[in-house]
């Protein structure tokens, strides 16, 4: 084995680095490859303005495409042009034409095969101002998995959807497949209009028999799609925030609150490292938000403002969580662009706090001159997907650290004196194939290593021979890292998730950390597993993550279940997350309420509906307990009159978080945080 520069696609991040070249090993991968590109216009005094550049950014026939809702954006974002807006758009175009443009690269997505038209199809224009916010009635929105867009429980009346429009991503338009409707081109999958549904709904075909039908005109016949299934994870996630109450068939209190969905491509949530999930959980909200705006402008709203609930219960481990994270920054990002299109119309974004505290996924270290601190990181045999693995020092502490990976049974580990700097990349060879890499990235605060390791099983099936790209081995790699000089320093360790998501086809295994120090009792479970007092392998950190993104607008939602201990008493589950300590993150990542998300741990889960009309099922976790509060969010708009619009640097409404959990306190109560539950458990409903 041995470590070899590599030139490839270089000034991309590691994660797209590793992809393409993932993607141009494949034999059945075409020449039409194409990335989504999350960029900043940039324009200047002595080059051309801002509205210059969204001029060349609008004109057809360019080397970029834009989707119809980007146009729309660009379009009334040019028209309403003051000051200095940080605007941005996302683009697609070729690998190697990704700077190529008047703008700034801010994060490059996994390639796709597109066989786009050279015009685009159009858009609808600018949207129109309307004036600050004054309805009540409030627009919830999702973005998930498998949504059941049919479902009666997402009717507001015979034949009738409450639903403004789904996304359905797909990794492409198949051939022979008509072009988007104008206004409607994502180029990924398509979008369904209420009209549509509607026309569905009244089709006299069943539900089950449209899915298949929708799913055979999106998605290759090996592809995993996720409505041709008895459970989906959308479905069950938005009856929970909109559906009637179980056992109450008379409950109509939400049937007048109209909803968005995108139903992300079922590949982007069964690869759970994050690495394809945040691009496209970006494009999603996104798309959401940009209806809104459009909801806003909508003939018979007046001067009223449609307040935005949107619904996150996915996510992933990997980034600082400190704010300057691609995804941290761009939903930031869209958050402001909403309440400056919207004349701060009110928004709030509920995402799930994270399930991964028991998965021996973050370590945190402080290093120290003398012998190398030594991880073990335990990649499982059978493993399809690829395991990452990033590492990260204070700013600019990277010279003193050396860095020593060693594959299972390699007496040839190669050391790297000092971090590897930025837009590196090194690339381990064995037998001529590529089975593993050291990228060093780019991050505002930190120095950063990312490791990837290719999968430990390659399915030769998708090619006509074996598969050229090579297999790493199984086993605990050595990760050793060894400080000089004088002095301590903290070092951050965090595994990628890998494993698979309920329902899909397993692919990939999740590794783990350990380390020599081993393990103490754990009373909780009863087992040796809890992490001893000198063991680097912590439970904190093992949030959401975005969750350092500090503003007044998103709730992190954990999960409690019942305590059989205390009459009508909760607590935390056993595997909703905690958050990074403060002393040393400096940002607060603590929970900011909690929900019911287990039932009990005799009879695990939350009801909800399945992908069908009829069908139930039960989910648990903390993306079962987001949507709970979502509701209650939801209710609140309904019955309490408008949300209140608060921007960055506020805190979370002190009233609003008393209503989600039903107290009645004196003026001037402010909530106190738990690291599990954040400021107390909503309420239960059946």
């Amino acid at each position: 084995m041995d470590y070899q520069e590599d030139t490839a696609y270089p000034g991309l991040d590691g994660f797209a680095r590793w992809d393409l070249t993932e993607a141009a090993a494949t034999p059945q991968r075409t020449p039409d490859l194409w990335v989504p590109v999350f960029v900043r216009l940039t324009g200047s005094g002595k080059g051309p303005t801002l509205a210059e550049v969204i001029d060349q950014m609008l004109v057809p026939g360019a080397r970029h495409i834009l989707a119809d809702h980007e146009r729309e954006a660009l379009l009334t974002e040019r028209q309403r042009l003051t000051g200095s807006p940080d605007i941005r758009a996302v683009i697609w175009c070729r690998p190697d034409e990704v700077a190529a443009g008047p703008w700034t690269v801010l994060y490059v997505g996994p390639p796709v095969t597109l066989k786009p038209t050279a015009a685009p199809a159009g858009s609808s224009g600018p949207v129109a101002r309307r004036g600050p916010a004054l309805a009540t009635t409030p627009l919830l929105a999702l973005v998930d998995d498998g949504i059941g867009y049919l479902n009666a429980r997402f009717r507001s009346a015979a034949g009738r959807t409450r639903f403004k429009a789904v996304w359905l991503q797909a990794p492409a338009r198949l051939a022979g497949q008509a072009a988007a409707p104008n206004g409607q081109e994502v180029y990924l999958g398509r979008v369904l209009t209420r009209q549509e549904i509607d026309s569905q709904l009244v089709s006299g075909a069943t539900e089950a028999h449209l899915y298949r039908a929708q799913n055979a005109a999106l998605f290759q016949p090996w592809m995993h799609q996720s409505t041709n299934r008895a459970v989906g994870h959308g479905s069950h996630v938005l009856d929970l925030a909109a559906g009637a109450a179980f056992g109450d068939p008379a409950d109509t209190s939400l049937l007048g609150v109209p909803l968005l969905g995108v139903s992300l491509m079922p590949e982007v949530v069964g690869e759970t490292s994050g690495r394809w999930l945040e691009p496209y959980l970006a494009l999603g909200l996104r798309w959401v938000i940009w209806q809104a705006l459009r909801a806003v402008a909508e003939p018979g709203n007046g001067n009223a403002g449609v307040p935005l609930i949107v619904n996150l219960s996915l996510g992933s481990l990997a980034g600082p969580k400190d704010g300057t994270g691609f995804i941290e920054e761009w939903i930031a990002h869209e958050l402001a662009r909403f309440r400056r299109l919207s004349d701060d119309t009110p928004i709030r974004i509920v995402a799930a706090y994270g399930n991964a505290r028991r998965a021996r996924l973050v370590a945190n270290a402080t290093l120290q001159p003398g012998p190398a601190l030594v991880l073990d990181w335990c990649i499982q045999p059978d493993d399809a997907t690829a395991s990452f693995l990033e590492l990260r020092l204070p700013k600019g502490a990277g010279g003193r650290v050396s860095l020593r990976v060693a594959a299972p049974a390699d007496p040839d580990a190669v050391v790297f004196p000092a971090f590897p700097a930025p837009g590196t990349a090194q690339v381990l060879m064995r037998g001529g194939r590529r089975i593993a890499a050291v990228y060093g990235r780019a991050e505002a605060q930190f120095d950063t290593v990312l490791i990837a390791v290719a999968p430990t099983l390659r399915d030769d099936r998708a090619s006509a021979g074996p598969d050229p790209r090579g297999a790493a081995p199984a086993g605990a790699w050595k990760i050793s890292l060894g400080l000089s000089g004088t002095g301590g320093l903290a070092v951050s360790v965090k595994v990628l998730r890998d494993d698979t998501p309920g329902g899909f086809r397993r692919r990939g295994r999740q590794s783990w950390l350990d380390h020599s120090s081993g393990w103490q009792w754990d009373a909780e479970v009863a087992g040796w597993t809890a992490p001893g007092p000198d063991c680097p392998v912590t439970r904190a950190g093992t949030e959401v993550n975005y969750a350092g993104l500090g503003d007044p607008s998103l709730y992190f939602v954990a999960a409690a279940e019942p305590d059989p201990a205390r009459m009508g008493g909760t607590r935390p589950t056993r595997y909703s997350s905690e958050g990074e300590d403060r002393l040393r993150t400096g940002v607060d990542t603590a929970p900011t309420i909690a929900a019911i998300g287990d039932q009990g741990r005799i009879r695990t889960g939350r009801r909800g509906t399945g992908v069908l009309t009829g069908t139930v099922a039960l989910m648990s976790g903390t993306s079962v307990a987001a949507p709970l509060v979502a509701r209650k969010l939801v209710e609140l708009a309904l019955n309490a009159g408008p949300l209140s619009s608060r921007g960055p640097g506020m805190p979370h409404d002190p009233a609003e978080l008393a209503a989600l959990l039903g107290l009645v306190v004196p003026p001037g109560w402010l909530p106190v945080f738990d690291r599990r539950l954040g400021a107390g458990v909503v309420p239960d409903r059946s």
